[in-house]
């Protein structure tokens, strides 16, 4: 008897490649195929008879690669376990489990139910093995699945231990590691409301940690009260595993100038409906505090300068869980500084001088003039001085305000402003009394714009006896220290004016005392 183990469908009859073996009645050949697929076996019965006919045989047989079955275990408590399989996976007809604990084979078939159970008698290990199985009894014993594992009474309940706000819609969570006996939720509630599923979490993609991204509308950790806590649920049963709860914190904060110094509030809240919060820390500028406990409250610190507002956030302790706010970064830009105070007037030759008080906070200062249609930018400085030598001629009048900008860039309102008037008429008095009774004390010019003034006063023998150049000081009657006599004096004026025409003024007044 010959066997060809490798016989083609389109050579069924050719004999005159030999065979491949040869064997007698009762023996036993085997042959390893290395590639899937359907062959044919031709067997010949040689009749050793010249006279009679050899007889022929074919078996078809069909070679397939050797698969597992595709089987998750799961462990639930009581020492019971759950075998979920996917039919999808292989070619088999039925599967004989062989459990472990010396209990019968069992045979599952591909009938809809996925999911099968079994109850241990004791916790212990045991070694699960899976045969797959064809209902013509072909020989599978290539695809075994095998799981040693071991049972449990009691599976470990989720804990939560951290969670951190990264922004108005993404949280960090970090927990205990995952069990992939479980299957788990993330579980919200909003302003004490129901619990909601907010997300699955897979035990070996997100084992100790998760980044929850909520896509639900409205949503705003940081403004909302929320209420977080992972749920487990046991493959064997509807029971579940809740984790302890934990409360989100929020934190914002209110900023404001109050006199030299900025007053910078920080701001915490959140919910405490258990109990559990043990302190509530204030981190920021690489220092942290403990603040009073209380479910939210006030930090106040005093700044003397905008850019020294640093991040900060609130870390809340719940009972070993530790709930962190966003990092809040204040936004100085925002505030309001104190108008300015103490300014000023003079005129010091071709210029209109303006002076003002120090601000401690102050980057830059700005003067505008103050028109008919609204402020317009006369210049920037540093300085405690503004001297303005450009401004429109032929106005009787101009006035000027002061702001400045803190280092943030935020500007004060207005000073209240001072006006130079501009005078188109000169008249100089013709007498003045320096007597000491408080009136009329001096000899000078009316209010107004002098630009390059230059005031001379003559005795009646011509003799100078006061000159000046400031509009604003005049002659007191006296010539070095001593009161001068009474008489007829003569002053001489030159300046220009307000458009920028030179003019010259000469007359004479009485000193009388």
């Amino acid at each position: 008897m010959f066997i060809d183990f490798f016989g083609k469908k389109d050579d069924r009859f050719n004999t005159k490649k030999g065979f491949t073996e040869a064997f007698l009645s009762g023996e036993t050949h085997t042959n390893n195929y290395t590639k899937s697929g359907t062959y044919l076996i031709r067997v010949v019965d040689e009749s050793g008879d010249p006279k009679k006919e050899n007889r022929f045989d074919f078996i078809k047989i069909t070679v397939t690669q050797p698969v597992k079955p595709s089987i998750t275990l799961r462990r639930c408590n009581n020492n019971q376990v759950v075998l979920t399989f996917d039919f999808t996976k292989d070619q088999y007809d039925f599967y004989e489990v062989d459990f472990g604990d010396k209990s019968p084979i069992k045979k599952f078939y591909k009938t809809g139910k996925i999911n099968r159970k079994h109850i241990y008698s004791r916790k212990s290990t045991y070694t699960l093995r899976v045969k797959g199985k064809l209902k013509n009894g072909a020989n599978t014993n290539c695809g075994i699945f095998t799981k040693i594992f071991r049972t449990t009474n009691t599976l470990p309940t989720p804990s939560i231990s951290r969670m951190t706000l990264v922004n108005a819609t993404t949280i960090d969570f970090q927990y205990n590691a995952l069990s992939s006996d479980l299957a788990y939720e993330l579980q919200q509630s909003k302003n004490g409301g129901k619990f909601v599923t907010a997300a699955t979490l897979d035990p070996m993609a997100n084992k100790t940690k998760f980044r929850y991204n909520s896509t639900v509308p409205n949503t705003d950790f940081n403004s909302g009260q929320y209420t977080f806590r992972i749920v487990a649920k046991e493959a064997c049963s509807d029971a579940e595993l809740k984790s302890n709860t934990i409360q989100n914190i929020r934190a914002n904060y209110e900023a404001a100038y109050n006199g030299n110094i900025i007053k910078l509030d920080r701001n915490w809240n959140t919910q405490d409906p258990d109990n559990l919060l043990k302190n509530v820390k204030l981190v920021y500028d690489g220092t942290s505090e403990t603040i009073p406990l209380a479910p939210s409250g006030t930090s106040t610190i005093d700044l003397e300068s905008c850019t020294k507002a640093a991040t900060f956030y609130f870390l809340a302790n719940f009972n070993g869980a530790f709930s962190r706010s966003v990092n809040i970064t204040p936004d100085m830009i925002k505030l309001t500084p104190p108008a300015p105070n103490g300014l000023t007037r003079q005129i010091t030759g071709s210029s209109l001088r303006l002076t003002y008080d120090q601000v401690p906070f102050a980057s830059e200062y700005r003067v505008y003039q103050v028109t008919n249609t609204g402020r317009q930018l006369e210049q920037r400085t540093s300085e405690l001085t503004a001297n303005i030598n450009d401004f429109p001629p032929g106005k009787p009048e101009l006035c000027y305000v002061l702001t400045y900008a803190d280092e943030c860039g935020n500007e004060s309102p207005a000073s209240d402003p001072v006006c130079f008037r501009l005078p188109r008429k000169v008249v100089m008095p013709t007498a003045f009394s320096p007597n000491g009774d408080g009136t009329n004390e001096t000899f000078h010019l009316p209010e107004g714009i002098f630009l390059n003034l230059r005031l001379k006063i003559y005795n009646q023998w011509g003799s100078l006896v006061f000159a000046s150049d400031d509009a604003a000081k005049g002659w007191d009657g006296k010539v070095n220290g001593q009161p001068a006599p009474i008489g007829e004096y003569v002053y001489k004026i030159s300046y220009k004016s307000g458009k920028g025409s030179p003019v010259s003024l000469t007359g004479s007044f009485r000193l009388i005392r």
